[in-house]
């Protein structure tokens, strides 16, 4: 699986963005959407940590967007400059938008427009063309998992103290998951036992 080629100078270039953001964020109104943007970004520019703890759709709509209503007026420009320049970073390594499918969405309780789900195994980037094959092959080898509570019941979990996440499936030639998303641990290791429930969305067998 694909890794960051050259993590110093992936840590180098965020914290550059980071550090021009400092000044903003210490006259931002304090809040817990601060918190978690400053908290998330600091693990993104860790060298350390893993690709699949990066995601950019989480660093800038969850988090960068979400911090937005907390920034002064006069800092608005300056800052959507910075979160621009934070989307090319985490693209330059490979990460994209749209890489789920519409069945790894309903998985997770999420919706997506009819249109993708007329081809349920495919992610929506392909379906709207703003993004190519390789592209969601990397993205999805860079963040590797999905996950969400709401999985459990579309395997028929019980046990409520199992984290449990189900691997983002590799795609065939015509952009497809090659079959249902598969439980696995923190680990990686696939989960064997779990029977998928009658309204698995869009299940194949």
């Amino acid at each position: 699986m694909p890794d960051i080629k050259n993590p110093k100078k992936f840590e180098r270039e965020g914290y550059k963005i980071y550090s021009n953001l400092a000044p903003i964020l210490s006259q931002a109104k304090l809040s817990s959407q601060i918190i978690n943007f400053k908290e998330y970004f600091l693990d993104c520019i860790n060298q350390e940590t893993p690709s699949e703890k990066r995601s950019l759709v989480k660093l800038i709509r969850m988090h960068f967007d979400n911090a937005k209503e907390n920034i002064q007026d006069e800092d608005i420009e300056e800052y959507m400059r910075l979160r621009n320049e934070s989307e090319k970073w985490l693209k330059s390594v490979g990460y994209r938008y749209g890489t789920r499918t519409a069945q790894e969405h309903n998985l997770s309780l999420g919706i997506v427009e009819e249109k993708y789900m007329k081809e349920p195994y495919k992610p929506t980037g392909l379906i709207s063309g703003h993004i190519i094959l390789e592209e969601a092959r990397k993205s999805r080898e860079l963040e590797k998992f999905f996950g969400s509570i709401a999985i459990r019941k579309f395997y028929n979990v019980d046990d409520k103290n199992k984290r449990i996440l189900f691997n983002l499936e590799d795609l065939d030639e015509g952009g497809n998951t090659l079959m249902d998303p598969r439980l696995i641990d923190e680990d990686f290791n696939f989960i064997e036992g779990y029977k998928k429930s009658e309204n698995f969305p869009f299940r194949r067998s």
